[in-house]
């Protein structure tokens, strides 16, 4: 369970951080800055991204 869980977090987190980034570098923004403010952003919504994966995991399950 604890696995499924930090997989689906990794999955969130890397989503969120290169979709962040890619709107980022489209507006304007240059890739090393924009990786930078897309990691930092997804390391402050971790501990959501961690409850989102558990709440899949608690009601999705098969």
């Amino acid at each position: 369970m604890i696995l499924r869980i930090l997989g689906r977090t990794l999955a969130l987190y890397t989503t969120g951080v290169l979709g962040s980034a890619t709107l980022m570098v489209v507006t304007g923004a240059s890739l090393e800055r924009a990786l930078a403010l897309s990691i930092f952003m997804g390391l402050l919504f971790l501990p959501l991204f961690v409850f989102i994966a558990y709440l899949a995991e608690k009601y999705l399950k098969k």
